[in-house]
């Protein structure tokens, strides 16, 4: 071995010794720390995501919680007053029917906030006829007897159900409404205790959340390359789409990645999905990563000057010497080797 050593140049061996001592150690730590920098861009592109549907959680069950209580303080209030002004509407006497409506309505004005995400408080008899407080809904009765969340309501009397609208246009679900409004349902089946005329079949609340606004306003600046927080929506427990603010879009692609977080209430399980593609994750760390390569090649460029420098400076010179003082071993005593100045040798 140490024979093989001895025949390798000095150059070579120079060189075979500046790759493996320095230009691979350097590109393995480069390739390690690229790695792990890839990582934590992602990671922290997810967090971001999740930070971002955090915020979308608390404000729905904030309102989620609002709406509850104020439901229950509208049943209940001034020993259930409310559920008989509303029962005593299901009646043929037209002006029987106009006194009751009237009395409700002062009833509900004093119970209700004057806040406009309050959409209505609706009233569905048994015999199927309806009464609203502040705007009348516009969905057939057959329609809101077929949603999942009136079914479950009618099972289980004076528990709370939840359910939604996602409105398609304006004016859609009532009149003076927008496009991309997420409109909550909650919807209590009354029994004898809360209304003692068994006349109301279920008693629903319609307010608007501030989640779908947020929503929007997420997606629309994502479309814009304003964030990258991907399109975000709410699917149903089985995969039904609750709220989008986007067209149908195909996210079963390998390119896109999906991060999820789960909203529990009211007896039903929501959850807030946001895709966005892959690559967009990464996107902040190829901006840095290109910069640290840069930089890496213009050290190594530096490294190659420098090693040419050194070669001819050092290793060259150490060379001619060494193989004049070969030959004067061989017996030629005739070599002459001239006195150079590394300066002048470089120039």
């Amino acid at each position: 071995m140490n024979q093989k050593t001895k025949k390798i140049p000095l150059k070579n061996m120079y060189y075979l010794l500046f790759v493996f001592l320095i230009v691979i150690p350097l590109l393995t730590a480069l390739f390690i720390a690229l790695k792990i920098l890839n990582q934590q861009f992602k990671k922290q592109a997810v967090e971001n995501i999740e930070r971002a549907q955090d915020t979308i959680v608390t404000e729905l069950l904030s309102d989620v919680n609002v709406m509850s209580m104020r439901l229950s303080h509208l049943i209940y209030s001034n020993n259930n007053e409310i559920m008989d002004y509303a029962a005593g509407t299901d009646t043929s006497d037209i002006l029987q029917r106009y006194e009751y409506e009237q009395k409700l309505s002062q009833a509900g004005n004093l119970v209700l906030e004057p806040v406009k995400d309050i959409i209505s408080l609706g009233f569905y008899m048994k015999d199927g006829r309806e009464t609203y407080i502040k705007n009348s809904v516009n969905r057939t009765r057959e329609e809101i007897e077929s949603t999942k969340w009136y079914l479950e309501a009618l099972k289980t009397h004076n528990v709370v159900f939840a359910g939604s609208y996602d409105t398609e246009s304006a004016n859609d679900l009532y009149i003076g409404g927008k496009k991309n409004l997420l409109v909550l349902v909650f919807a209590l089946s009354p029994d004898v205790t809360t209304d003692r005329s068994q006349k109301i079949e279920m008693v629903t609340f319609y307010q608007v959340t501030g989640a779908g606004e947020t929503i929007e306003d997420y997606n629309r600046n994502y479309l814009r390359g304003d964030n990258k927080l991907g399109i975000t929506r709410i699917v149903g427990a089985e995969g039904e789409v609750i709220f989008t603010t986007t067209d149908d879009q195909d996210f079963s692609q390998k390119e896109y990645t999906c991060v999820r977080k789960v909203i529990p209430f009211a007896h039903t399980e929501w959850y807030v999905e946001s895709y966005i593609k892959t690559e967009e994750l990464t996107e902040e760390f190829w901006r840095v990563a290109i910069m640290i390569l840069i930089s890496a090649g213009i050290i190594f460029l530096l490294a190659g000057y420098y090693s040419n420098y050194f070669l001819k400076s050092i290793v060259n010179p150490i060379t001619e010497i060494s193989g004049g003082l070969k030959q004067v071993e061989e017996g030629n005593l005739q070599i002459h080797i001239p006195p150079r100045d590394s300066l002048k040798y470089e120039a």
